[in-house]
């Protein structure tokens, strides 16, 4: 076997990686906390199309900073460094309500009606 056979026998190759990204849910359910793993050897890289996709199946539909979420992405994808645990949208919490209330545009008292024709009639 030639030296330079010997050489690329040792050579590791690395498979390619597509860059993904994982959500966890907080338990009152009011903020979102994303990681992020950049695409390697190749892999296809992160998008925000792919981000928005796994939000929305962990049912992230609001408060999402979508600007901070870019730039973040970028940043994993450039630097090929993981970010673990970002917050990336946060909710509004439910404010208590007013009790509902009835307003009439209307009397509501018979006595108008008294003396027309359809309310003799009925009394």
């Amino acid at each position: 076997m030639k030296e330079e056979d010997k050489k690329n026998k040792n050579v590791i190759t690395s498979a390619s990686v597509d860059g993904s990204c994982s959500v966890k849910i907080s338990e009152d359910k009011m903020t979102a906390q994303i990681s992020l793993h950049p695409s390697q050897h190749g892999g296809k890289p992160l998008s925000l199309a792919t981000v928005e996709e796994k939000l929305a199946l962990a049912g992230v539909v609001y408060g999402i900073n979508i600007d901070m979420l870019k730039k973040l992405i970028m940043t994993v994808e450039k630097t090929k460094e993981e970010k673990e645990g970002v917050i990336v949208a946060k909710g509004t919490p439910p404010e208590d309500g007013k009790d509902g209330n009835i307003q009439y545009h209307f009397s509501d008292d018979e006595s108008i009606l008294a003396g027309s024709k359809e309310y003799d009639d009925r009394h």
